[in-house]
């Protein structure tokens, strides 16, 4: 016979069953909510992109979220090329990590367009200075 188990997400699933209130796994966060679904471990869309955030700092560049705050307070939100700023209309930074592909440091925040053209020339500074020396002779 079928037995009914209100936890698990199938067509029977009862979404309105309440849940223990659990503690937020943000670690900036740490508030006591209840739960939709026994999955969910972020009480806010706020600690979902923070928490967001935080993983893909640590998993693509191994900086934590501290440290890539403290790039962005010491570039005072600009690009370190072309001192673009980096502030969003709706608010946080645009600016991107950039990172030596051969070492994996990193070595700042740009914007895309810097990050892009240095990627284009393939992070070598004598294709780069060549060209800087195309742009000189041609003006």
């Amino acid at each position: 016979m079928y037995s009914f188990n209100p936890l698990k997400p199938n067509g029977n699933y009862n979404r309105y069953r309440p849940f223990r209130s659990t503690i937020c796994a943000e670690v900036t966060c740490q508030e006591l909510f209840s739960p939709l679904t026994p999955s969910n471990t972020l009480c806010s869309d706020a600690c979902r992109s923070i928490s967001s955030t935080r993983g893909y700092l640590l998993r693509n560049y191994n900086i934590s979220l501290e440290e890539w705050l403290t790039l962005i307070e010491q570039q005072q939100n600009r690009c370190k090329i072309c001192s673009t700023e980096g502030t969003k209309p709706e608010g946080g930074t645009s600016l991107v990590v950039d990172h030596c592909h051969t070492t994996g440091r990193v070595r700042g925040l740009l914007c895309n367009n810097c990050n892009t053209a240095l990627g284009l020339f393939q992070d070598d500074g004598s294709v780069l200075e060549s060209a800087l020396g195309y742009l000189k002779r041609s003006s």
